[in-house]
């Protein structure tokens, strides 16, 4: 039978009946999710309880699936309070994003950003609750071109290590607009040329004070 491997956690891929209805107000993507933990013996249907599920319920299908999939990274044998472990995760993934909001920015733009956008989702490279709507918008800001050239630079960096990847993609979209001459490179101090006197070509000093 094949096996996989989440965390030290092992699936093996079965048939799985069809849940008859919906639970909590589940959406039948994430119930189904959630029935291949139980059939499977991952998790026990006594182990969530009703405010869990209502909680995770509120989150768009594909971000619940997301939610569970960071659940599975974990070896669940050594977890005790699987309800607060699963909460901790979900309170991340609200973080300073709204899922809800982030749909309707993304509904915004372009159909083909919106396509490079989910291509970034179904690979893997990112979790729809990473980015945030205010970066959505600010690619929404730009002409289509310069967005593209931006999400791919994103794509194509290495995210391994970025913790704040909504932070990340802003710099990217900063640094594009400056290369593309859209938008003015980062103030500086003024350097030693500047304060020269360019009439004079001496550059002033202050009197010295006497005591």
């Amino acid at each position: 039978v094949p096996q996989q491997l989440y965390g030290n956690t092992e699936i093996r891929h079965r048939a799985i009946p069809t849940p008859p209805q919906c639970v909590g107000g589940l959406s039948p993507m994430v119930q189904s999710k959630l029935e291949s933990l139980y059939y499977n013996r991952i998790l026990g249907r006594n182990e969530l309880d009703q405010r869990i599920l209502d909680s995770l319920a509120q989150f768009p299908p594909p971000v619940g699936v997301a939610v569970l999939d960071k659940f599975l990274e974990t070896d669940l044998s050594q977890i005790q309070n699987k309800n607060g472990f699963l909460a901790g995760i979900m309170r991340r993934f609200r973080g300073p994003a709204d899922p809800n909001k982030n749909m309707m920015a993304q509904s915004r733009l372009p159909l083909s950003i919106q396509s490079q956008i989910e291509q970034l989702y179904s690979s893997g490279l990112i979790h729809r609750a990473e980015i945030d709507a205010k970066v959505l918008e600010q690619l929404g800001q730009l002409d289509e071109d310069t967005a593209l050239d931006a999400i791919t630079r994103f794509q194509n960096s290495d995210l391994t290590h970025v913790k704040n990847k909504s932070g990340f993609l802003v710099g990217v979209i900063k640094r594009t607009k400056q290369e593309r001459g859209l938008s003015p490179p980062t103030s500086k101090a003024p350097s030693f040329s500047t304060l020269l006197d360019s009439k004079h070509n001496h550059y002033y000093m202050a009197p010295p004070a006497y005591m």
